[in-house]
């Protein structure tokens, strides 16, 4: 097998100690820049046994004590290079993780208001211990490790978070706090009188009076849906507003069609 040039002339202007350098100084190199082929080892292994030759080839000489400890050198330069070639390629597609505190997500929405019986997921980061779920009692607050009772009702998910991240730091330094509102039990209407399913309906974003009458099952055959009417509370006052369902399914008095708000109850006799 002939020998590379490269090979050669190094091979050339060093001594038989500055050999053994060249192993293990100069094919990690190769390893880096390609793999390397079986024949090329082998090439290596005959270059090196001329080099090291001494006359003595008895198989228990000095000359096969070399070949031995050569043979065991390259073997275990070839298994560095095999695991320098599988942890680059493992690493090269292995992101480095942030250790620094992320960045807090989007605790719902900005424009929901929280109310009693609410459920909020309260999260932490890193403090499991004052982290979980909490219902909004009646009286609109919640109770928290540290912080004992804390105002919730009247409050976006965001004013709350922020709320609690100030109470937070005489015991934490920069808390990062997440609320989520898992269940809106506050934002509640009601549907009563003559329809098919009487009870509470959930306000979902901009509900309104035709839509949770529909949620309910509509009208009953003898309902006098002329008459159907929405209490609210207002200020502390009853207010009663008409709404004509017969009218507003034609179209002709869409202004009837509010967006109802929590409490709300429906009317239809």
């Amino acid at each position: 097998m002939q020998a590379t040039p490269y090979l050669k002339a190094k091979l050339q202007l060093l001594d038989k100690t500055a050999i053994g350098v060249l192993c293990v100084a100069s094919l990690p190199r190769f390893v880096m820049a390609a793999e390397l082929l079986s024949a090329f080892w082998e090439e290596i292994i005959y270059l090196v046994l001329d080099r090291f030759a001494l006359g003595d080839r008895s198989p228990g000489g000095v000359y096969g004590m070399r070949k031995i400890l050569i043979l065991v050198l390259i073997t275990l330069m070839q298994l560095s290079a095999q695991s320098f070639a599988l942890s680059s390629e493992s690493g090269a597609g292995t992101a480095v993780p942030n250790a620094k505190a992320p960045v807090p997500a989007l605790t719902g929405d900005a424009e929901y208001v929280i109310g009693a019986e609410d459920v909020l997921q309260i999260n932490v980061w890193k403090e499991t211990d004052i982290s979980g779920s909490v219902p909004v009692r009646s009286d609109g607050k919640i109770s928290m490790p540290l912080l004992n009772d804390v105002q919730a009702a009247g409050l976006s998910p965001v004013q709350l978070a922020s709320e609690i991240s100030q109470r937070l730091k005489q015991f934490i330094t920069e808390p990062h706090v997440t609320v989520i509102v898992t269940a809106m039990n506050s934002r509640r209407a009601y549907v009563m009188g003559q329809v098919t399913r009487q009870g509470a309906v959930p306000l979902i974003s901009n509900l309104t009076v035709l839509q949770a009458l529909s949620s309910a099952g509509g009208p009953v055959q003898f309902a006098n849906t002329k008459k159907i009417y929405i209490l609210r509370t207002e200020g502390g006052e009853l207010k009663r507003i008409p709404f004509n369902y017969d009218a507003v399914i034609r179209g002709k008095s869409p202004e009837q069609n509010i967006n109802l708000k929590p409490g709300d109850t429906i009317v239809v006799p």
